[in-house]
């Protein structure tokens, strides 16, 4: 097969991250989530299964949720769900029977089950425990619904009636939610009422990708668009460019389609100088992308300042990062400018909330991607 120009072109120009067209690794997150679904036969119940996917921005949750819907839906029934669906047990049940029906339609045997078992559901208040413990026993080991939801943490007490229903009822079905979010996602789901005893193996945190995985990924990708010539060197240079991360994996993929339109599909004349910069750039952009539309992009050196502290000092809790945030605002003369109205606490949430900073495993906060450290370092603005 020779070189597909309009293969490269479709990568080229893809903006969608939610979903990886060349998935790789993530096997230890595949195996908790089936682990999740085990755990609906082992230990049957009517209470719903949490898995919490979390982790800094672009490290490829989203992907993975799309990953996990494409090899599970053969025996599984995912159903997305909004925060307007968790507002009441009426809205989620409504929701979980809309989707089944669709489904159900197409001759979905799962789909077709759910269909019949939550027919009555919406009474289930009216009618009492027996109806409830009618439907989890025709329902309990022949179908097993998985209700997802991205960006999850935002979620909040406004999204306490549904999430509350599905940790300590259930809806009479086996079900597993599951949600991805940012690397504080857990921490809002336990300050909801009723939610903070989460189970143990609830929270899964996301971190980079191994070097490997990313080489398959590009050799994948140039498989598929009949690359000529060194494809492992190749996908190596690429894996490096990438530092681990998907979001960077993507935008370092992307420069290389560019390069292979070029060179006719001719790995050895690919200007590695040229992909270098259009790979940092893009990673750059997506830097400057997580500040902006907040407080952290009005001067994004004084982030960067702040985030040289915080690494410095490793404040331990919320209160001590708002202390230091308040410290760096007296300090460079902006606490004190009319123009910037921003107080210390929207500076520590920005930066958490954002997806700079999240709580490093020995305790306190670093920034959430490594590579994002680098640069904020050269942004920063020398201290006097």
């Amino acid at each position: 097969m020779g070189f597909d120009p309009r293969r490269a072109y479709e990568f080229s120009i893809l903006r969608d991250r939610d979903a990886a067209p060349f998935f790789t690794g993530r096997g230890e997150e595949i195996r908790r989530f089936d682990q999740a679904v085990d755990e609906l036969d082992v230990q049957p119940g009517e209470q719903a299964v949490f898995r919490i996917y979390q982790g800094a921005p672009g490290c490829g949750k989203t992907s993975l949720l799309q990953h996990l819907r494409d090899v599970r839906s053969d025996r599984l029934l995912f159903i997305g769900v909004r925060e307007t669906h968790l507002a009441s047990e009426a809205a989620l049940v409504e929701r979980v029977r809309e989707v089944a029906v669709a489904e159900g339609q197409t001759g979905d045997r799962v789909a077709a089950r759910l269909v019949q078992a939550l027919g009555s559901r919406l009474r289930m208040r009216e009618s009492g425990n027996q109806l409830r413990d009618a439907i989890a026993t025709k329902a309990a080991g022949r179908s097993k619904i998985v209700l997802y939801m991205d960006e999850a943490q935002l979620v909040g007490p406004t999204e306490q009636p549904g999430l509350v229903l599905l940790h300590r009822d259930g809806l009479g079905v086996p079900a597993i939610c599951l949600f991805t979010g940012l690397s504080h996602t857990s921490d809002r789901f336990r300050s909801i009422p009723g939610l903070s005893r989460l189970g143990s193996n609830t929270v899964v945190n996301m971190g980079a990708m191994t070097a490997e995985e990313c080489a398959a990924s590009t050799r994948m990708l140039l498989d598929r668009c009949g690359a000529v010539g060194d494809s492992d060197r190749t996908a190596a240079i690429i894996a490096e460019m990438s530092h681990g991360w998907p979001q960077h994996l993507h935008g370092a993929q992307t420069a290389l389609c560019h390069e292979l339109l070029r060179t006719n599909g001719a790995l050895n004349e690919v200007d590695a100088e040229r992909l270098r910069s259009a790979s940092d750039q893009n990673r750059e952009e997506y830097y400057r992308d997580r500040l902006s539309g907040s407080v952290l992009g009005l001067r994004p050196s004084f982030t960067a300042n702040v985030v040289a502290r915080v690494r410095q000092h490793q404040p331990l809790d919320p209160l001590a990062l708002v202390e230091l945030c308040g410290e760096e605002l007296v300090r460079s003369g902006m606490a004190d400018n009319p123009h910037v109205e921003a107080t210390a606490e929207e500076f520590a949430a920005g930066l958490v909330e954002r997806g700079v900073l999240s709580e490093a495993p020995s305790g306190g906060y670093d920034v959430a991607i490594p590579s994002m450290a680098a640069w904020l370092e050269r942004i920063a603005t020398p201290r006097s």
